[in-house]
């Protein structure tokens, strides 16, 4: 819509100064020879108004086409006027290192740390169970205001994430389709399918690649080069980006990997703890019957051949006595390791989940 007034406005400049001079200049003529004898300083004038005109007219149809062109530059300095940014946001700003463009858009989207119920209501944030970090609505951008000193570089990456959705606004179609294909192919590598896709399953084909545009320049490193030009319009350097989620996320990682690793150690206890308790439940059980059996024996008459019959018996019982009790010992150890990988595991959950309470806006706990 832009481009088509300013298309308009500078073309009816341009054909009504060029009307206007041919008329001024073929009046002033005949005027001059047909009530002049001297000429010379009328007709000096005449032939230099045309090209003033010319110089003015397309001096002003240069400026209607610079301001269509900066519409969106001009648009932004406006939205940004009289915006002050508190301490905090202005200290994290200048830690994103942005670009020329970045810094306007930036301060476009007027960036406000937010309490939970403000944010909340803000950027409807209501399901207990979905964290969410930050949002653009209403082309101002909403961070949840997050205290902790556990996740250090949350509010700075999140900062990131939502100035991309601002970004994101700003760009034509035909843009965001030849970005769409490079983000889709970022996505479906086998380096970061696991990290993109699961999260993504919820959105919408649209919905998801602005998603994706904002997760791919925050938290992927050694991107393609035409994603790598497209995000250097707007952050200095794309990888310190990247490090202020890699920052974040690592403790939650640390944990993720835990838990899976006790997840996968219990159930192999718990395998093994079942094959030790049917083994030594299997030779205790016929322990006790060649012990009673042995016992039956010793006290009747001639049971045993002799002597040295009676002792080779009860060796072979207290060998296997000893075995058993040896098996006994281990399947103890074996339940042991079980019990404390399961209060590993839950400590671990319960450290995750309390990670999870400092970026979810609907938990009750305070951040500390």
């Amino acid at each position: 819509m832009t481009k088509n007034i300013s298309r308009d406005i500078s073309g009816r400049a341009e054909r009504g100064t060029c009307r206007k001079a041919r008329n001024q200049k073929s009046s002033d003529y005949a005027e001059v020879t047909t009530e002049h004898k001297s000429p010379s300083p009328v007709t000096t004038g005449a032939r230099n108004s045309c090209p003033k005109i010319l110089v003015l007219a397309f001096l002003l149809s240069a400026i209607v086409l610079a301001i269509a062109l900066n519409f969106q530059t001009i648009s932004d300095l406006i939205s940004s006027f009289g915006y002050t940014p508190s301490p905090e946001i202005s200290s994290a700003r200048d830690s994103l290192n942005l670009s020329g463009d970045g810094q306007r858009i930036f301060n476009a989207s007027r960036p406000e740390f937010s309490s939970k119920s403000d944010f909340n209501e803000i950027c409807n944030a209501h399901q207990g169970d979905i964290s969410v970090l930050g949002c653009y609505t209403n082309k101002r951008i909403y961070v949840y205001n997050i205290t902790t000193d556990q996740l250090q570089g949350v509010k700075e990456s999140t900062l990131a994430h939502e100035l991309l959705h601002a970004v994101w606004a700003r760009l034509s179609q035909d843009e965001k389709d030849r970005l769409g294909s490079q983000l889709e192919e970022v996505a479906h590598s086998e380096k970061y399918q696991k990290l993109l896709e699961e999260d993504l399953k919820t959105y919408g084909d649209t919905e998801r690649i602005e998603e994706l545009h904002s997760r791919v320049g925050t938290e992927v490193k050694d991107l393609p080069e035409v994603l790598e030009q497209h995000y250097a319009k707007y952050f200095q350097d794309q990888d310190y980006i990247v490090a202020y989620y890699e920052s974040y996320s690592a403790p939650f990682k640390k944990l993720k990997t835990q838990i899976a690793t006790l997840s996968n150690e219990l159930e192999t206890l718990k395998t093994q703890i079942e094959t030790e308790t049917k083994e030594y439940e299997t030779r205790a059980d016929s322990l006790n019957s060649a012990i009673s059996e042995f016992n039956n024996c010793a006290s009747t008459p001639n049971c045993f051949a002799n002597r040295t019959a009676f002792n080779s018996r009860r060796a072979e019982l207290v060998a296997e006595q000893t075995t058993v009790n040896n098996l006994y010992v281990s399947l103890d150890q074996t339940i042991k390791n079980y019990n404390q990988k399961v209060t590993e595991y839950n400590d671990n959950v319960l450290k995750n989940k309390d990670l999870e309470n400092l970026i979810n806006s609907n938990s009750k706990v305070n951040n500390i």
